[in-house]
């Protein structure tokens, strides 16, 4: 009974955004709407990258600062002070797309 009234209910254009299957706990169960992709292992990676970005960037900007052991520094130092700054900016560089993408950003849950 609940599964027809659900069915007609989207008919008419209603929307059922919280039901994502129609029918009771037993048997007839079917889906009627799509669910959400699963997190997988990749996007943990990326999430724990954008997370640690924002949180050494903070502390550089606030307590500490960083320069080369040699003055001029070498071509291999310059190098790995590119990367570091490229790694500080990285979380403003994820939120920018994320921006532009959905037009907001996307939180991880730790803020």
């Amino acid at each position: 009974m609940e599964q027809y009234w659900i069915l007609q209910y989207m008919k008419k254009g209603y929307q059922a955004r919280y039901n994502k299957t129609a029918g009771g706990q037993g048997e007839g169960k079917e889906k009627i709407n799509e669910y959400r992709p699963a997190r997988g292992y990749r996007d943990g990676l990326e999430q724990g990258r954008k997370n640690s970005s924002k949180e050494v960037a903070h502390l550089f900007e606030k307590h500490l600062d960083y320069t080369t052991k040699n003055n001029p520094p070498t071509k291999n130092q310059q190098k790995a002070v590119e990367k570091f700054e490229d790694f500080l900016n990285y979380h403003k560089a994820v939120e920018q797309i994320e921006r532009e993408k959905y037009g907001r950003v996307v939180s991880s849950g730790s803020e």
